[in-house]
């Protein structure tokens, strides 16, 4: 074990055949699961990531130097013009998951996208996993006549993310775009129950043009998924963390990410199934529900489409 953790250290990444390495060995080599949460204030990132963790505590913050600091930092309108994307954010309830907010990012200031792309350069460097930055989520607010400005799109036109990264984008408040969806089914002289029923398929179709744009830039997002019922007690982001997964190239921090997801026990059978044997033995022993229907799972390719439900 020592010599494996010793092989992984100094070549700063996970040696070939690691999908086979034993849990421990995973867990000490990367300990932390880092992601890069863009977007603007209204993006509603906060809502999101205490969803992901599952958590109703208020974040724990810590600079640079590992010193605690106020959540309110947090807040756009604190300390206007300082840029904390260094600020580590956790949560008690899985502080596995580190969190970097790149505020300011909806002024299209230079100055904070090149601090932004400075840092992404920065971690996705770093030699030691636990302190590599492993994903980024690019969160865009729905409902609005254009979602997709030029600062969005220009910085998928150039390899500003670097190819070691996956990034998600994230379309929040998918609410507000299926509502609009729905009066405009309405206006057409659908029902109320048809309406309901076809407005997130109508709105899909109505927001495709602008998902173009996106998707045919240079440098276009691993994957794209929709978010609503984030302020409903059933809102999830259980497709969110299932494409996070599929987007994971280096299968130790993918096996990672499973293991300290809240819904770790399906997620982690799911990948067992597709990718790997020896987590579907260790699952088989201990998950009562680990069942035939699991094994009918087939393994997919990833769409850019993925719609995160609340059911």
């Amino acid at each position: 074990m020592e010599g494996a953790l010793r092989d992984i250290d100094i070549a700063g990444q996970v040696v070939a055949g690691s999908q086979g390495l034993d849990p421990a060995i995973i867990r000490h080599v990367c300990s932390r699961f880092r992601i890069l949460i863009v977007g603007p204030a209204n993006a509603g990132k906060t809502t999101l990531i205490k969803k992901f963790c599952q958590s109703d505590e208020e974040a724990v913050v810590r600079n640079a130097q590992g010193q605690t600091v106020s959540s309110s930092t947090l807040n756009p309108s604190a300390q206007r013009g300082l840029h904390v994307i260094n600020h580590e954010i956790t949560y008690q309830s899985n502080p596995s998951f580190v969190f970097h907010d790149s505020m300011g990012f909806e002024s299209g200031s230079t100055v904070e996208s090149n601090i932004m792309l400075e840092f992404i350069h920065q971690r996705s460097g770093e030699l030691s996993l636990a302190d590599r930055l492993h994903a980024i989520w690019f969160c865009i607010p729905a409902g609005q006549d254009r979602v997709l400005g030029e600062p969005e799109l220009e910085l998928f036109k150039h390899n500003t993310f670097g190819m070691t990264v996956p990034v998600i984008v994230i379309f929040t408040k998918w609410d507000v775009q299926i509502q609009k969806a729905n009066n405009l089914l309405r206006h057409q002289g659908r029902t109320r129950l048809q309406a309901k029923e076809e407005a997130p398929g109508y709105a899909e179709t109505c927001f495709a043009p602008q998902l173009q744009d996106i998707l045919h830039t240079p440098y276009p997002p691993r994957a794209i998924v929709y978010l609503r019922d984030m302020h409903k007690p059933e809102g999830n982001c259980n497709q969110l963390s299932r494409v996070t997964a599929e987007v994971l190239d280096d299968a130790a921090v993918k096996r990672f990410f499973i293991s300290r997801q809240t819904v770790a026990d399906k997620l982690a059978a799911e990948h067992a199934v597709r990718y790997d044997t020896r987590m579907l033995r260790d699952l088989g022993e201990k998950c009562s529900w680990f069942d035939r229907e699991i094994l009918s799972l087939k393994p997919s390719v990833l769409c850019f489409h993925s719609q995160v439900s609340s059911n």
